[in-house]
C-alpha cells in the first residue's frame, strides 16, 4: 500500500507538478521580459489602472477619474508619469474621457495626452456567473488579470474595482508594487451571517435560504472563499478604503494574516462628492410639487423595488391633494443587458400597479441634467442595505434634500449618522413612516435639516479627495523608494 502512494506520488510530481511549475516560469519569464523591454530607454514611472469598466457612470468609476485627476495634477512627481488604464470597453479613449467628464464634471479631457487606455479582451470573465459566482468570478480576474500585464507591465498597479484576486497575479508573474481602492470587501461578515440566519438576499437565494442542507454547504463555501480572501492581503503594498465599514472588515480580513511589509494597514479615504456645483443649487421653497428621488445604479442590490413599495405605500395615506402633489424620479446609470433588463423589470412594476403617472425613470443622465432634477427635488431615497459608502447619499444632502437611507454601513456610520442629519432606517415600515414624515414636515423643520445636512456634506468634498489621495500616494511613492525612478 506504502508503495503504490508512493508511485502515486511521483507520478504527480512528474505529470502534473513539474509541467505546473514549467508552465509558470515560462510565463512569468515572458511577462517580465516584455517589462525589460518596455523599460529600456524608458525611466517613466510606470502606473496602470486596474478598471476594465471604466466607461461606466456609478460611484467607483467617480472614485477613478478623481484619483487619475489626482495623480496628474496634484502629485508632486507627476511630470514622470506614464500613466495607462486597463479597460474592456471598446470605445474610444476620448469618448471615455468626455462621457466621464460630462457625468462627473472632472475636466479628465484636458489630460487625454497623458493619459493611454490598454484594451483588454475577455471581460466577460469578471462578470457574475449563474452558479458558484464568487469562486468562478475569482478565478475569472486572476485570468483577465494575466491577459493584462501580458498588454502593458507596469512598476505600479493600481486597482481601483476591488478585484483582489488580481494582487496575486501581479505579484508572482511580475513583481510590481500593487496599490488598492477597496469599495467593499469581496466577503464579510456580513454574508455570511445572512446564510447562517438563514435570511433572503440578492446573494442569497430563496431556496438556499430555506434549506438546512444548502445553506450548510453554502456555508463552508463562504468560509473557503473568507480563507483565500484574506490570503491576498498579502499581495497588496497599500490599500485605500472608502468608509469606516470597509475599514473595519479589511482590518479584520487581512492586517492579522499580512507577512509582508506594508505601509500601513490601510487608509480611509473617503470617495469623492461633487458637493460643491449640488451646495450652490438653489432650492424653491414655494414649489407646488413634492418630488422624491432616488439616485443609484440599476442593480439588485440598490433595491429599486422597495423604493416602488414605499412610494404606494406613502400615496394610499395621503390626502387627494398630497397625492397630486407628490411625484416619485428613480434616476440611475445602466452598465450592462442586465441592468437594462433589471430596469425593464422595475417599469413593468410600475406598469402593473398603476403609478406610471406617478413615477418616471430617468436612464444615465447628464450632470447638467442630474442638477437640474437635485433642484427640483425635495426627499432623497436611497434602500441599499450595508451600502460600503454613499456617494449618492452624500451628494443628495448638498442638493437640499432630505435624505432618508438604510440604517447600515456608510450612511449609518460615516455620513447621515443621526436625526440631525437625515433618517435612517431598517425595513419597509421604516421607510414608509419616514418618508411620511418628510412629506409632511414643516417648513421650519425642513430648512434646519437640509442646513445640517448639507454642512455635513461638505466634509467629503472631491478638494479634501484630491489633497488626502495626492498626499498619501507621494507617502506611498516616498517609503518604497520609488521616487528614484523619477
Amino acid at each position: 500500500m506504502a508503495s503504490f502512494i508512493f508511485k502515486i506520488l511521483i507520478i504527480s510530481f512528474l505529470y502534473v507538478f513539474l509541467p505546473l511549475l514549467a508552465i509558470y516560469t515560462l510565463l512569468k519569464l515572458v511577462v517580465r521580459l516584455k517589462k525589460f523591454i518596455r523599460n529600456k530607454g524608458n525611466s517613466k514611472l510606470k502606473i496602470a489602472f486596474f478598471h476594465p469598466y471604466c466607461n461606466s457612470a456609478g460611484g467607483g468609476e467617480k472614485v477613478l477619474w478623481c484619483l487619475v485627476y489626482s495623480l496628474l495634477n496634484c502629485v508632486a512627481y507627476r511630470e514622470n508619469f506614464e500613466l495607462v488604464i486597463y479597460t474592456g470597453d471598446q470605445v474610444s479613449g476620448e469618448d471615455i474621457l468626455k462621457k466621464a467628464t460630462d457625468r462627473f464634471n472632472i475636466n479628465v479631457l484636458e489630460l487625454k495626452d497623458k493619459i493611454q487606455f490598454i484594451r483588454v479582451s475577455g471581460r466577460k470573465l469578471l462578470e457574475p456567473f449563474r452558479v458558484a459566482t464568487m469562486i468562478l468570478q475569482a478565478i475569472g480576474t486572476m485570468i483577465y488579470t494575466f491577459k493584462c500585464l501580458l498588454k502593458y507591465q507596469p512598476d505600479i498597479f493600481f486597482d481601483s474595482t476591488g478585484f483582489a484576486f488580481s494582487y496575486i497575479v501581479v505579484k508572482k508573474f511580475l513583481g510590481c508594487k500593487v496599490v488598492s481602492y477597496t469599495h467593499y470587501p469581496f466577503i464579510s461578515s456580513d454574508m455570511i451571517q445572512k446564510v447562517i440566519r438563514n435570511e433572503q438576499s440578492f446573494n442569497n437565494r430563496g431556496f438556499i435560504a430555506q434549506s438546512g442542507l444548502f445553506s450548510n454547504i453554502k456555508f463552508f463555501y463562504y468560509l473557503i472563499l473568507t480563507k483565500m480572501y484574506k490570503f491576498m492581503g498579502n499581495y497588496v503594498d497599500m490599500t485605500f478604503t472608502n468608509s469606516t465599514w470597509t475599514d473595519d472588515h479589511i482590518r479584520s480580513l487581512w492586517a492579522p494574516c499580512r507577512q509582508v511589509e506594508t505601509i500601513t494597514e490601510s487608509v480611509k479615504l473617503y470617495p469623492p462628492c461633487n458637493v460643491t456645483s449640488l451646495l450652490e443649487l438653489e432650492k424653491n421653497q414655494e414649489n407646488s410639487t413634492v418630488q422624491i428621488m432616488s439616485f443609484a445604479q440599476f442593480r439588485p442590490e440598490k433595491d429599486h423595488m422597495m423604493q416602488i413599495r414605499v412610494f404606494e405605500r406613502v400615496l394610499s395615506r395621503l390626502t387627494d391633494e398630497e397625492k397630486h402633489k407628490l411625484q416619485f424620479r428613480v434616476v440611475g446609470s445602466v452598465r450592462n443587458d442586465d441592468d437594462e433588463q433589471l430596469l425593464s423589470n422595475l417599469k413593468k412594476e410600475v406598469e402593473q400597479r398603476h403609478l406610471s403617472d406617478k413615477i418616471q425613470f430617468i436612464k444615465n443622465p447628464s450632470f447638467k441634467d442630474i442638477l437640474k432634477i437635485f433642484e427640483q427635488s425635495d426627499i432623497g431615497l436611497h434602500t441599499m442595505k450595508d451600502e460600503h459608502f454613499g456617494i449618492a447619499v452624500v451628494e443628495m444632502m448638498a442638493g437640499g434634500l432630505i435624505t432618508i437611507a438604510h440604517k447600515s454601513a456608510g450612511p449609518l456610520k460615516d455620513i447621515i449618522q443621526n436625526e440631525n442629519f437625515g433618517f435612517l432606517c431598517e425595513n419597509e415600515d421604516e421607510y414608509v413612516e419616514a418618508t411620511l414624515k418628510a412629506v409632511q414636515m414643516p417648513k421650519e423643520v425642513k430648512q434646519e435639516l437640509v442646513s445640517n445636512s448639507r454642512q455635513k456634506a461638505q466634509e467629503f468634498s472631491e478638494d479634501m479627495f484630491y489633497i488626502k489621495s495626492a498626499a498619501h500616494f507621494e507617502n506611498f511613492l516616498e517609503y518604497f523608494n520609488l521616487v528614484k525612478k523619477v
